[in-house]
């Protein structure tokens, strides 16, 4: 394989749920779900919508982690997809917009440190609330960092292979060389109705496969 990168959204995508909807489910105090319907829609940021949404919030980070990871389960195989990529130095990279501590730790729990990079925003806990620093995005066309990573790695001339579920991952799906979604995802919808090349999946072991034929 010519030198590539695999880029793969979280919430949705390796983890089954969205965790980070399991987060505002079970602590805002508010109307969250306007937020994502406005995210959904194009009206706001990824960025707007996190803040918007967790300045509804007020739980602490031990809470937050306690809730989430009793449901944060993980879809089938993602593990071969770990090993498949550290077996052929081939970088797999985890882009989420959802909440970083939660992500590392099932990162370091499952033994993948040094073997799986995260790119996420960063989740910091203040006395005016929950804010986010997100990464820097290099491109002035980029609608956001996971759009802007597909790019970086272009200009770096690596073929791209993205894995996602949601609206937000629909810019990076269609700059990626290779692109998966969860079958049935808003993402996949949205593939099938702008003709976006997409292989729809239902666990990575399928990914695993379409990666080893893939030229």
């Amino acid at each position: 394989m010519a030198d590539a990168i695999v880029l793969c959204d979280f919430d949705g995508t390796i983890a089954k749920v969205d965790t980070t909807e399991c987060a505002l489910r079970k602590f805002a105090e508010g109307d969250w779900e306007t937020y994502d319907r406005q995210l959904d829609e194009g009206g706001i940021t990824l960025k707007q919508c996190l803040e918007r949404e967790f300045a509804l919030v007020r739980a602490s980070k031990s809470e937050i982690s306690s809730e989430v990871l009793k449901v944060a389960t993980l879809r089938p195989n993602f593990d071969k997809l770990v090993h498949y990529c550290d077996d052929r130095h081939i970088p797999l990279v985890i882009v989420s917009g959802g909440l970083d501590f939660i992500v590392r730790e099932i990162v370091r729990s499952n033994g993948w440190e040094g073997k799986v990079q995260v790119l996420m925003p960063r989740t910091l806990f203040t006395s005016n609330g929950i804010r986010f620093r997100f990464p820097r995005t290099r491109f002035s066309s980029s609608q956001s960092f996971k759009d802007d990573t597909v790019t970086l790695h272009h200009k770096l001339g690596r073929l791209v292979a993205y894995v996602g579920d949601g609206s937000p991952d629909f810019a990076a799906t269609e700059a990626a060389d290779l692109a998966f979604t969860i079958r049935d995802s808003k993402l996949s919808k949205l593939c099938e109705k702008w003709r976006v090349p997409h292989i729809d999946i239902r666990d990575f072991a399928e990914v695993v496969q379409a990666l080893g034929s893939w030229r």
